[in-house]
């Protein structure tokens, strides 16, 4: 359990490749229980952060009636839960869905507040109104409520960031003042690849291409595969110049240097781990971090690069 709450604090701090490569080993380890569903939906949460929509998906199937009948008897697991799967729902464009998933946990009466849990079910909840505003379906949902429920977790430490990104997805505040802002690593990039969006949509082309460049490398250093995934396609469809990103073979780990070189000699992952005497899925891991780390898009031309002796060319 201990292990668990470091693997989380990796989250926080941007250390995705170590927490992922925690959480692949210790999930299987653990029966289903309470500590499990905090697991096993911190896994699915960065699954989706990292670009393995998939992945993501087929845990939060998986697991939802557990994740539901332990929600019902600990706030925390309910609160969790229903930010990832709004956040889920707004990437499938749901968002009618994230707002009701949202509403069913911050419009409780009586409840006390969990500032921690609750801000980033704010969040998706100010995102899903901006979504159904832009869509311009009936009526606007009230935003008051949620506007009320950030003010009353102010005192957090990370409110600053988390109250910027209510604000800015409402159109309410900037987007500079997120990334700027202390919090979870993830929401420098974030805030960064939206900033750029804005730009883009106001005509600004230059201070869209620097703030979505920014946004390709701010994801990059904690492997936040959706947000790069994302900034790279607004920078190609708007026309803009391309990333042009190359890797520094002086970024990879040792471990992931003996990886990169059996995936060079045409091994699988499956045969990576037994070579190594790690599981197939840690394999995956390392291999996903050296994609990530040399900028490059298929094992293949990890390979070729690596043959030729200088990855970051």
């Amino acid at each position: 359990m201990l292990e668990g709450n470091a693997a989380e604090a990796m989250i926080g701090l941007g250390r995705w490749d170590e927490a992922a490569a925690w959480y692949e080993r210790a999930i299987p380890l653990v029966s289903d229980s309470m500590f499990a569903m905090y697991l096993r939906e911190r896994w699915a949460w960065l699954q989706m952060w990292r670009g393995e929509l998939d992945a993501s998906e087929a845990i939060a199937r998986a697991k939802l009636a557990g994740w539901e009948r332990f929600g019902r008897l600990e706030q925390q697991v309910r609160t969790r839960v229903t930010a990832t799967l709004g956040e889920m729902a707004l990437l499938r464009g749901d968002p009618d869905e994230a707002l009701r998933l949202a509403s069913d946990i911050l419009l409780r009466q009586g409840q006390d507040r969990s500032p921690g849990d609750e801000l980033p079910v704010v969040a998706v909840a100010a995102r899903a109104i901006a979504v159904l505003r832009r869509e311009d379906v009936g009526a606007a949902p009230d935003v008051a409520p949620y506007r009320a429920i950030a003010e009353e977790c102010a005192s957090w430490p990370t409110f600053a960031a988390w109250g910027g990104a209510v604000a800015a997805e409402l159109g309410e505040g900037p987007w500079s003042a997120v990334a700027d802002a202390p919090g979870p690593a993830h929401l420098r990039p974030y805030a960064l690849l939206r900033d750029g969006e804005a730009s883009l949509a106001e005509g600004d082309r230059a201070g869209a291409r620097e703030r979505l460049t920014e946004a390709v490398a701010a994801g990059s250093a904690i492997g936040a595969g959706l947000v790069v995934q994302r900034a790279e396609a607004v920078l190609e469809s708007g026309g803009l110049d391309a990333v042009g990103r190359r890797g520094d073979p002086d970024e990879l780990t040792e471990r992931e240097r003996q990886v990169l070189a059996l995936v060079a000699e045409g091994l699988s992952n499956g045969e990576i781990g037994e070579r190594l005497f790690i599981s197939r899925k840690t394999a995956s891991v390392h291999v996903s971090a050296i994609l990530r780390k040399l900028g490059v898009a298929s094992r293949t031309e990890a390979a070729v690069r690596a043959r030729s002796g200088a990855p970051g060319e």
